[in-house]
């Protein structure tokens, strides 16, 4: 089992308290506790008349405000004294926590949150901000490229267009020659030669030669430029930016080495905080179902916490813009690790509920109640069967009997029903009332 999913496990289990075997008490009133994700736009109007009038608030104010759990208390012994206006009292501690966590993001109170919004808004959401983080990535990646003088940067150029790229060249040379005259030489100097190369300039030399063969001063003029001309071929093989220089490749795979190195420990980091972010968030979405999943031997128990990380890692996998976001956050120069794994965190606390909604729907998990789950007991067989028969049973066997190395193993307990590896009815599949 996976760290993922025994510390999920542990988390949804852990402390769970324990239910009472009398009637469950009457909490329809209870007031929640737990802080509740702040939503901008279902509270700003509601926030916006605290937040302007926060000098006004202090000059009535009597005293300091009361603390989070004072209110609570507070709250809870209205909700005592006027138990008829107990969903009131619980809608009232509701607003107060969505005011805290909102405050907390939002330092500046509502005006500021309208004022990210509205930013948010222009540039076309959350996607078009995904989209902005991925063009200051490649603009970042770019300019590091030119920087380091790395020829790989034209390779985009003329991917993204190569018609463009066809008609700047001239002014690049034109460009470089103003700036460095000596530069522009060498850099010419190999194409000239590869030119007349191409062209046979060699071949015209020799037959020249051969002509002028009895004229001594011709032929000397002829051999002083294939001489020239040789020598020109060695220095342009010299100066070839496509030829492969031993000493940069190796550089170049040191350097690969270095930034592979450099991006595991990178990711290392991020992992170091979204990790356990997952656990305890899918396990807190799992406390509610404690006692159903207790009661569930360790194969299932296993198959739950391991369902839940894949369907959150789909989940996440299958929104295109946080994806964009969080590639191009990862690949920016001096990205903060910190930062990337909040972001991921946020994404990843949005999504648990829903994904451990459908993972206790598909296993059939009950949500705790005031009664204990009852602990099935090993039970007999109701009637004898033939070998090829399925065998039914009063009561559940035992875990351990069964075979959970089985692939179907997990789907066929959920409908009641098992192969033994042990015990009486060893090799035979056997059936049991799940009612």
């Amino acid at each position: 089992m996976s760290d993922l999913s025994s510390g999920i496990l542990s988390l949804a289990t852990a402390a769970a308290p324990e239910a009472p075997t009398s009637a469950p008490a009457d909490t329809s009133d209870a007031v929640d506790e737990t802080p509740v994700d702040a939503g901008v736009d279902a509270q700003v109007d509601t926030l916006d008349a605290g937040a302007g009038g926060e000098q006004d608030g202090e000059k009535a104010a009597s005293g300091a405000a009361p603390s989070a759990k004072e209110l609570s208390a507070a709250l809870k012994a209205f909700r005592e004294a006027n138990p008829e206006h107990g969903a009131a009292a619980k809608l009232l501690n509701d607003g107060y926590r969505r005011a805290e966590a909102f405050q907390e993001v939002f330092k500046g109170g509502v005006q500021e949150a309208r004022g990210v919004r509205a930013a948010l808004d222009a540039i076309g959401g959350t996607e078009g901000l995904a989209t902005l983080q991925s063009t200051v990535a490649s603009v970042e990646e770019t300019d590091a490229l030119l920087d380091a003088g790395d020829p790989k940067v034209l390779d985009a150029i003329i991917e993204d267009s190569p018609e463009g790229f066809k008609k700047l060249a001239p002014h690049v040379l034109s460009r470089l020659q103003k700036l460095d005259a000596e530069a522009f030489g060498r850099t010419i100097q190999p194409h000239l030669v590869r030119g007349l190369a191409d062209a046979n300039f060699a071949g015209v030399l020799s037959a020249l030669a051969s002509k002028v063969s009895d004229n001594a001063e011709a032929s000397a003029i002829v051999r002083d430029m294939q001489a020239w001309f040789e020598s020109q071929k060695q220095q342009a093989e010299r100066q070839n930016a496509d030829a492969l220089n031993p000493e940069r490749e190796k550089l170049s795979q040191r350097e690969a080495k270095l930034v592979e190195s450099e991006r595991k420990q990178f990711e290392g980091q991020v992992s170091a905080q979204v990790d356990p972010h997952i656990r305890q968030t899918l396990g807190a979405s799992l406390k509610p179902f404690s006692n159903s999943l207790k009661s569930q031997p360790l194969g299932v128990q296993q198959a739950i916490a391991s369902a839940a990380i894949s369907q959150l890692s789909q989940a996440l996998d299958a929104d295109k813009a946080f994806i964009t976001q969080f590639n191009a956050m990862k690949g920016k120069k001096g990205a903060d690790p910190a930062k990337v794994a909040q972001f991921a965190n946020a994404r990843v606390s949005a999504l648990a509920e829903q994904v451990i909604q459908n993972v206790v729907k598909s296993f059939g998990l009950k949500q705790n109640s005031g009664r204990p789950a009852a602990k099935q007991q090993d039970g007999g067989a109701q009637r004898t069967a033939p070998n090829n028969a399925i065998v039914k049973l009063s009561k559940q066997p035992n875990d351990a009997d069964i075979d959970w190395d089985d692939p179907q193993a997990t789907e066929a307990y959920i409908r009641g029903r098992a192969r033994m590896k042990s015990g009486q009815f060893k090799g035979r599949i056997v059936e049991w009332s799940k009612s």
